[in-house]
C-alpha cells in the first residue's frame, strides 16, 4: 500500500474488514515465482467516513430505431456503490412486464418489440446511502417504421410469351406493413395491382 508491503498478506485475496479512512490509497501487489516477478497496475481504494451523492456525466442520448426492433440505455453512475435505479417513460415510472419492460430497476433498461407508442423520454433516478437522489433525462427514442424497399434480388424479371399464354411478374417488397405495388405494362393495358407485405 502506498509502496510499502503489507506485513502477512501473501494470498491473491486482499480483505479488509471493516474498513477505514486510514485504508485509503494505491495498492499494488508482486506476483512471483523461481523464473521472475511481475507488479500489478495500481488499485486505488478510496474510503470515505460518508457515500458519496450518485452522479451520472454522461449526455443525453438521442436514439431512432425501427418498429419490431429491441432497445437498451444503460448508465454507469459515479459515487458509493450500491445504487438503487429506477427508469421512467415520460413521468411514468417503470416495472418490469415480462413483455416489453425489464431492468427498470437496474443500470440498463431493455425494450423489446418496439412500437411507435415507445416513443418519448426516459428518465433514470439514482440513489445510495446518501439519501441525495440524482434525477436526470438520459434518452429521447423515436420509434417508427421502415419506409418501404424492395430487397436484394427482388425485381421483377422480364419474361417473352405468346399471345394466350399465363405469365406473372413479382417483386420482393420490404417495410412494414402492406405496400401497394403498381405493374404497369408499357401499353398502359392489363394494368395489374400486387400487393407485398412484409
Amino acid at each position: 500500500m502506498n509502496n510499502s508491503a503489507i506485513s502477512g498478506v501473501t494470498n491473491a485475496t486482499l480483505t479488509i474488514n471493516p474498513t477505514a479512512v486510514t485504508n485509503s490509497g494505491s495498492y499494488t501487489v508482486i506476483v512471483s515465482n523461481q523464473y521472475g516477478a511481475v507488479t500489478s497496475q495500481v488499485a486505488v481504494l478510496d474510503v470515505t467516513v460518508s457515500p458519496i451523492p450518485p452522479t451520472i456525466t454522461q449526455h443525453r442520448r438521442t436514439s431512432a430505431n425501427l418498429v419490431a426492433n429491441n432497445q437498451a440505455f444503460s448508465v454507469s453512475p459515479q459515487g458509493t456503490p450500491p445504487f438503487v435505479y429506477q427508469w421512467y417513460f415520460g413521468t411514468t415510472r417503470l416495472v418490469d412486464d415480462g413483455v416489453t419492460f425489464s431492468g427498470s430497476t437496474n443500470s440498463t433498461l431493455y425494450i423489446t418489440n418496439l412500437q411507435t407508442s415507445n416513443s418519448g423520454s426516459y428518465y433514470l433516478t439514482v440513489s445510495n446511502a446518501s439519501a441525495t437522489g440524482y434525477s436526470n433525462l438520459l434518452a429521447v427514442l423515436t420509434v417508427q417504421y421502415q419506409a418501404p424497399t424492395i430487397g436484394a434480388g427482388g425485381e421483377p424479371v422480364g419474361h417473352h410469351l405468346l399471345e394466350g399464354q399465363s405469365g406473372s411478374l413479382s417483386v420482393l417488397g420490404l417495410g412494414h406493413a402492406a405496400v401497394e405495388l403498381p405493374m404497369v405494362s408499357n401499353t398502359g393495358q392489363n394494368d395489374q395491382r400486387l400487393e407485398q407485405r412484409k
